[in-house]
């Protein structure tokens, strides 16, 4: 977890009733519904935002992988953020080659290719 997420939610935490086990609790400290979360706090937040695309809370899960992958952290690393026990599984859900990441590649081998011919 980041720092200033850890920090964050560390804040949020004091907020809580000492007696509460749930991170984000509803007003009655039970379980948030998905759909009242969804219609409530996360469709005005994207409107808020100018978001007009249909996008799912999922949706945010795998744009955080892609964001994670094309940063050139690690698959292993990735595979954590996911929770998938199989880097295999991360590879084949969110690895997709953007064209700023096949342009790095490029860049990349012909370097160690010019590089080989040198020697």
């Amino acid at each position: 977890m980041f720092e200033e997420l850890n920090e964050t939610l560390n804040e949020h935490i004091k907020t809580l009733k000492s007696d509460n086990k749930l991170l984000f609790p509803n007003t009655s400290g039970g379980y948030i519904n998905a759909n009242n979360l969804r219609r409530r706090f996360f469709y005005p937040l994207l409107k808020r935002s100018g978001i007009i695309k249909r996008v799912r809370l999922h949706d945010l899960r795998g744009s955080y992988i892609d964001m994670v992958l094309s940063s050139g952290l690690s698959i292993k690393f990735a595979q954590e953020q996911a929770g998938h026990s199989r880097s295999e599984t991360t590879l084949n859900t969110y690895a997709k080659n953007s064209s700023d990441m096949i342009k790095t590649a490029e860049e990349k081998i012909n370097f160690i290719f010019k590089n080989v011919r040198k020697m």
